[in-house]
């Protein structure tokens, strides 16, 4: 066995569980063959890739509160499992439903296995299928300590090609790629104090006990109720959202959504929150928060400059690992500019705080730069215990929201198996790629969908929304918010 070794300072900072995506595939209805040979593709395809990235069969282990890969010589082993967790539609119902996220809140359909120290060894990723009437969903686990959305993304490609190769007559295996999964940054110009470090960092804060990193601090709600939290699929056509703002502005369809979200979803919440709640927060200002991912960014950085480093440019170039940021926007947004945003569509000054959202929220995420990432990376270098090192966030408040992105997720990776229905040579992409919870999460927000192959993503988006049952009735009921969505999937 190779020596174990640490992962990055940004994978040390990351969640420790896992990414789990649900990958669905439709069988000819003509000859579906047996169960047994999808399975036997999937296991000869995770051989293929095993030996291709000898990483994703590594496991990961913590010693001395980091954690750090293991990995066998000469592994061929990325674990699959079939599931027979009752499913309660058949393929086809499954497609012609919009495959509705609930679909895939269940907790038998999450992995729970504790990444601690002194803990048993778990697996980097682990896949399982689930076969149903007319189809399967390959369920694919991703560390978190390992990678982020991105290294999913990816990995999801590799996973592909894999069984692309298996397909084939004779496939020869390609010569492996290196991959660097312990980026080294040269931090110390941001570098000080833990204390110093902690206050340029505002997004992070210190948690009394050791269950982090990244656990959220809650503000404490006494006597909140209880709420019931739900989420529906939300069709959002995003030509309508891009003409509200003044092109010469260059607000993004993302940054227009999520202005239009956070100041929409604000007013809902306040209407439908308890006074307890509203109470608790009064007083913090608004906060919206999106990941913002500064690999691609950090690739110039060290071609030029101070860092032009060969040792950092390689390094960089073959990295898979966590490389997320969080910009808060706060300031100049207050509760007032969301609540009047909502009448953009009849009101002027409401469409110029719209507007003005929107670019506190780009200028937010332009602010991920070089600085920004080397004095988080000096944070994570220089706290004690990196587990105790929480979120500072809290999207229980009715004026607080985050929204992320997993458009891309899935997108240019392409699958064979036999008897797949509507099979063409090199593969086709999967008819979706869901996000898997074992519950809606007690946590506000808006997830944009992996865009699937019968949506045209200059058109349209999926994004899913979780929102207390109250502050929902009161989205769905607030008709300029509609006026941006095509319709909703329950």
């Amino acid at each position: 066995m190779n020596a174990p070794r640490r992962l990055s300072l940004w994978d040390q900072a990351a969640l420790r569980g896992y990414i789990s995506v649900a990958l669905c595939f439709p069988l000819s209805l003509d000859k579906a063959p047996p169960s047994f040979y999808t399975t036997h593709h999937l296991k000869e395809s995770l051989k293929h890739l095993a030996k291709e990235r000898p990483e994703f069969a590594g496991n990961l282990t913590v010693n001395n509160t980091n954690v750090y890969l293991q990995q066998q010589p000469s592994s061929d082993f990325i674990p699959l499992e079939v599931i027979n967790t009752h499913f309660e539609a058949s393929y086809d119902q499954l497609a012609n439903q919009g495959f509705p996220a609930k679909a895939f809140v269940n907790p038998e359909f999450t992995l729970n296995r504790p990444l601690v120290e002194g803990g048993e060894p778990v697996p980097v990723s682990l896949l399982r299928v689930l076969f149903i009437k007319g189809g399967f969903v390959l369920f694919v686990h991703l560390h978190h300590s390992f990678g982020d959305g991105s290294s999913l993304a990816s990995f999801l490609e590799f996973l592909g090609e894999a069984t692309v190769a298996e397909a084939a007559v004779n496939s020869p295996t390609t010569s492996r790629q290196e991959t660097n999964c312990w980026l080294d940054f040269p931090h110390q110009k941001y570098g000080g104090s833990f204390t110093t470090l902690l206050a340029k960092c505002p997004e992070y804060a210190l948690i009394d006990q050791p269950t982090g990193p990244t656990t959220p601090i809650l503000t404490t709600l006494s006597k909140a109720p209880e709420t019931n939290d739900i989420g529906k699929t939300f069709v959002i056509d995003i030509q309508k959202i891009i003409e509200i703002f003044d092109k010469s502005l260059k607000v993004s369809a993302f940054y227009g959504l999520s202005a239009l979200a956070w100041s929409h979803i604000a007013r809902a919440r306040l209407s439908g929150s308890e006074p307890v709640q509203r109470e608790a927060f009064k007083h913090q200002p608004p906060s919206f928060w999106n990941p913002a991912d500064w690999s691609n960014p950090f690739k110039k950085l060290f071609t030029e400059g101070e860092y032009a480093n060969r040792r950092y440019f390689d390094g960089i170039q073959g990295y898979y690992g966590n490389s997320v940021a969080l910009p808060i926007t706060r300031g100049p947004v207050k509760i007032n500019d969301l609540v009047a945003a909502c009448l953009w569509d009849t009101n002027d000054s409401a469409r110029k705080s719209l507007t003005m959202i929107a670019t506190a929220i780009k200028a937010a995420n332009k602010s991920v730069n070089e600085e920004f990432v080397l004095t988080r990376t000096a944070l994570f270098n220089s706290v004690p215990d990196i587990r105790k090192l929480g979120m500072n966030l809290d999207s229980r408040g009715p004026q607080h929201l985050s929204v992320n992105t997993w458009g891309f997720l899935g997108t240019k990776a392409k699958f064979q198996f036999s008897g797949l229905r509507n099979a063409v040579p090199g593969g086709l992409r999967a008819d979706a790629v869901c996000r898997v919870q074992g519950a809606w999460a007690k946590a506000p927000h808006c997830l944009v969908l992996p865009h699937r192959p019968a949506i045209d993503p200059k058109k349209e988006w999926e994004v899913v929304i979780t929102l207390p049952e109250k502050s929902m009735q009161a989205l769905l009921a607030d008709r300029v918010f509609m006026s941006v969505v095509k319709k909703v999937v329950e």
